[in-house]
C-alpha cells in the first residue's frame, strides 16, 4: 500500500482529485475527503453499503452527511467538531435576548455588538461552507 498525501489546501485537492476522475485515472483506490464533498464526488464513488452494513454504531448524522441518492460514498475514520461560542454578557448590553438561531441573525448581533464595541473597522464576518453550500445554523 503507498500512501498518498494530496496537501492541506482543499481547494485545489478537490481539483485534483476532480481531475483524476474525470480523467479516468484515479492515482488511489481510497481517497481522504471534506466532509462537505459527498454530494460533490458521489458520481465516482461505489457504494459502501455491501462493505459497512447498517451503521448503527456510527453517529447518524455522518451517515446521513455521506449517502448521497442512497449510496453511501465515505466513511468517516475521524470526527472534527466545531462550535459556535457567544458572551451572555454581551447579548445581554445590547438587548438580544437569546443567541442567533439564524445565520441572518449571528450577522446582526455580531454587527451591532461589534459597532457598540468600536470594533466595527476591524470587524469582519463570514462562513464559508464551500462551493454551492448552504448550512443552517
Amino acid at each position: 500500500m503507498q500512501t498518498i498525501r494530496p496537501g492541506n489546501d482543499t481547494s485545489a485537492v478537490l481539483s485534483s482529485y476532480l481531475r483524476e476522475f474525470e480523467t479516468g485515472s484515479p492515482r488511489a483506490d481510497v481517497y481522504a475527503i471534506d466532509i462537505v464533498w459527498p454530494g460533490i464526488l458521489s458520481d465516482y464513488a461505489e457504494d459502501l453499503h455491501p462493505a459497512f452494513g447498517d451503521m448503527s454504531d456510527m453517529v447518524p448524522g455522518l451517515v446521513e452527511n455521506n449517502t448521497v441518492r442512497g449510496k453511501l460514498i465515505a466513511v468517516p475514520y475521524f470526527v472534527e467538531i466545531s462550535l459556535l461560542y457567544y458572551r451572555r454578557d454581551l447579548l445581554k448590553k445590547y438587548y438580544f435576548t437569546q443567541p442567533p438561531q439564524t445565520w441572518n441573525e449571528l450577522e446582526q448581533q455580531a454587527n451591532v455588538i461589534a459597532k457598540g464595541n468600536g470594533q466595527m473597522a476591524k470587524a469582519r464576518f463570514g462562513v464559508f461552507c464551500g462551493k454551492g453550500l448552504h448550512l443552517k445554523l
